[in-house]
């Protein structure tokens, strides 16, 4: 299915239970679907990486972040550099700049 056919679905049935209709016998399928696959997903290989060098699992990263975002008095980017999230990137960046 197409991507912004998926993205569709979900926005109706977003919107549906926004303003209190009750959702069609398709969507209610598609929901039920939809929300067995987010339940059921598995770290992606980039955040395998990441849970090799940091130590923290997907789950945990995914929780600070969250948290981050509902901290943050003026961007999520601050909260989250708070964290140290970026610093492997800066150290990369100034290993590139003396080398």
């Amino acid at each position: 299915m197409a991507h912004d056919h998926r993205k569709l679905c979900d926005m109706a049935v977003c919107l549906a239970e926004q303003y209190g209709h009750e959702l069609l016998e398709g969507l209610k399928a598609w929901k039920q679907r939809e929300q067995f696959k987010k339940e059921k997903l598995e770290a992606t290989l980039a955040e395998n990486a990441q849970q090799q060098k940091s130590g923290i699992t997907p789950e945990q990263r995914r929780a600070e972040i969250t948290a981050a975002w509902h901290e943050a008095d003026s961007t999520v980017a601050a909260a989250i550099g708070a964290r140290a999230y970026f610093q492997l990137e800066r150290a990369r960046s100034a290993q590139a700049a003396q080398a």
